[in-house]
């Protein structure tokens, strides 16, 4: 499930330098995160509504995630950079 691996996630992050960012929106990017690895159907929007936050915001969260645990072959493959 999303949770799990979000959790996951979270535990590979090195917090201190996601701490400028909303909890919500950083729960969010974890989560769409999951979601693109587990290959879950759950969209942006519903995401961004359930945290109460903008699908953007998530995206930016997201990338930063992405970057800051060296999967940017993930996120190329994903938006075909």
């Amino acid at each position: 499930w999303p949770n799990e691996k979000a959790h996951e996630l979270y535990y590979r992050l090195d917090i201190n330098q996601f701490k400028r960012f909303n909890p919500r929106v950083l729960a969010g990017g974890l989560i769409y995160c999951a979601k693109i690895f587990l290959n879950a159907k759950i969209s942006l929007q519903e995401i961004a509504d359930l945290s109460f936050c903008t699908d953007v915001s998530i995206m930016n969260v997201m990338k930063r995630i992405f970057e800051h645990l060296e999967l940017n072959n993930k996120i190329k493959i994903i938006f075909s950079i």
